[in-house]
């Protein structure tokens, strides 16, 4: 006799304990290594979450730590939650482009067009005749011909519609791009909040998109040890004792920088990426003085990533920053021979 399979039953997330053992289950502890409570990290986000800890009872496998939401409603609820107070306390943290596509960037320029323009008029203003005149030849003004007949004949002095076509054909220039004009008055950081502040920034559509793009655990985790796939398509993978980035598939380039298949002749081979804190910025060219990037794209970490360290020994190592969607920031380690091209995947794949 056979009886029909029982529907589970699904944990009310009331009962902390009967979602420390749901949880217990899951990773493999005991319910007496573990405790819960309620999470002070989350409070104030208007979502019920839960911290489970190891605290006291870590043992040989370390102290740890897990956060508990209810379901992917939640999860993603929280999320949003959190992404819409890091765009009002911290937009710097975000990418540049992410930011600039959610400011209504006409009103930002309407509101700056005023001040940009009665600063260059009065600049403009307070300019010898031959300094406005060329000033103004590269805005489409002609300079006034010499009268040749007039021994006394000096340049004009500017009209006021001759200074304001110049102050105007300035500030639209300068205010073409308006997040750059702000950059070049602010500090990066700086120039993204008087941006919000000035022109307005969608909350909601930025957060949504930035949870749609990145995923809702992207803005709720760090790193716990265990192997995940990222958005990336890496994997963290512990090398030399340093967690780094392990690349799912191989990426190889050739000698004109483009993306080939690796079976094919390329100049260099991706070896591993990590990730770069929040806000460290696109400067490609000031990558390899940055420390995280010191520490990982190195000869140790690319002989331990080889599958024939004697065939990569001596290789050129080259480094390069990247972005994945919207807000998170990466550095690549690539090596390639110094001269010539290889064929074939030369570094180990992520386990």
């Amino acid at each position: 006799m056979t009886k029909a399979a029982r529907k589970p039953r699904r944990v009310s997330f009331d009962n902390e304990q009967a979602v420390l053992r749901e949880i217990a289950k899951e990773i493999d502890y005991k319910v007496d290594e573990l405790e819960i409570e309620e999470s002070s990290n989350y409070s104030g986000f208007g979502v019920d979450v839960y911290c489970i800890t190891t605290a006291g009872y870590g043992g040989s496998r370390g102290s740890k730590e897990w956060f508990v939401v209810q379901d992917d409603d939640a999860e993603r609820e929280l999320a949003l939650a959190i992404v819409k107070q890091d765009l009002e306390s911290e937009p710097e943290i975000f990418n540049k482009n992410f930011i600039e596509s959610h400011i209504d960037l006409d009103h930002l320029r309407d509101e700056l067009y005023r001040d940009v323009y009665d600063s260059n008029y009065d600049r403009l203003l307070d300019m010898q005749a031959d300094e406005f005149w060329e000033e103004a030849e590269r805005y489409g003004l002609d300079t006034p011909e010499e009268d040749e007949d007039d021994e006394d004949w000096e340049l004009p002095a500017p009209e006021d519609k001759d200074i304001d076509t110049v102050a105007e054909e300035q500030t639209k220039s300068q205010l073409k791009h308006p997040m750059d004009y702000l950059e070049e008055i602010y500090s990066p950081a700086e120039a993204v909040e008087q941006a919000i502040k000035i022109g307005g920034i969608d909350i909601e559509a930025a957060a949504e998109e930035a949870v749609s793009a990145d995923g809702a655990g992207h803005f709720l985790s760090s790193y716990d040890g265990n192997t995940s796939e990222s958005p990336s398509g890496f994997v963290w993978c512990d090398t030399l004792g340093k967690a780094v980035l392990c690349g799912v598939e191989t990426y190889c380039e050739d000698a004109n920088e483009d993306e080939v298949a690796c079976a094919e002749a390329h100049t260099l081979q991706t070896f591993v990426a990590g990730p770069l804190p929040p806000g460290a910025g696109a400067n490609a060219n000031k990558i390899n003085e940055r420390p995280e990037v010191k520490a990982v794209c190195t000869e140790e970490m690319l002989a331990a990533r080889s599958i024939d360290p004697a065939k990569t020994k001596g290789w050129q190592i080259y480094s390069q920053w990247g972005s994945i969607n919207v807000s998170y920031e990466l550095f690549y380690c690539h090596a390639g021979p110094r001269t010539g091209t290889v064929k074939g995947n030369s570094f180990k794949p992520a386990a």
